[in-house]
């Protein structure tokens, strides 16, 4: 394995402005509230990022290159369900309902595993879903917990967060 490109191949103006638009239009579509933004280089973030405003109209989504390079392989997240994970994290920071649960299950591996099984409740795709549900199991599996309690834990929390959505 050779050294990883510290910048993506560069793109059309006309590219980075579709690349915006798609952004903007699949976060609205999941529900974010505030300014999206796609930056072309990379994070080392996954792909995107979510950071919390003063309300939920500063709140910043920011999306970068390696989003597009991950959708561009069938095995990795869409661009949907890395945006729609992203959008998990502002509901659990901002939607009263689910405020309550993001706290009782404070700690960044239960955060991010909410925000993952949020946005596999707010994607279309049922493959967007399954793979957001994965990647719940997979934080759960990195702390320790068993596979069948992380199932039962993931089954579980996803009836609750459905409920409160």
């Amino acid at each position: 394995m050779g050294m990883a490109r510290r910048d993506p191949k560069p793109i059309e103006k006309h590219e980075a402005a579709i690349r915006r638009q798609r952004i903007a239009r699949t976060a609205r579509s999941l529900g974010f509230t505030g300014r999206v933004e796609y930056r072309h280089v990379y994070s080392q973030t996954g792909g995107a990022q979510f950071c919390l405003g003063p309300n939920a109209d500063a709140d910043l989504l920011v999306v970068y290159a390696e989003a597009f390079e991950r959708e561009a392989d069938p095995e990795d997240f869409s661009l949907e369900a890395i945006i729609a994970h992203e959008c998990g994290h502002q509901r659990l920071l901002r939607d009263r309902a689910l405020i309550s649960v993001g706290r009782r299950l404070a700690g960044g591996t239960y955060e991010e595993v909410l925000a993952s099984l949020l946005g596999s409740l707010l994607v279309g795709d049922p493959r967007d879903a399954e793979h957001l549900v994965w990647k719940a199991t997979v934080e759960l599996a990195a702390v320790g917990m068993r596979p069948e309690e992380a199932v039962r834990m993931i089954e579980g929390l996803r009836i609750l967060l459905k409920e409160l959505v």
